[in-house]
């Protein structure tokens, strides 16, 4: 579903709008990674690491 929306704005939106919008999103994308959240481990993660 995902794919046909991304079409759909593809072609309503200009080449350069679109590759923009999509460099801020990997930039947005690679500062939360390199930032990272201080703490191991995910919401399912268990005590101890088990």
């Amino acid at each position: 579903m995902t794919a046909f929306a991304g079409t759909a704005v593809n072609e309503v939106l200009p080449e350069n709008l679109v590759l923009l919008g999509f460099a801020a999103l990997m930039i947005a994308a690679a500062v939360q990674i390199l930032r990272g959240s201080g703490t191991t481990g995910g919401c399912c993660a268990l005590p101890g690491g088990g």
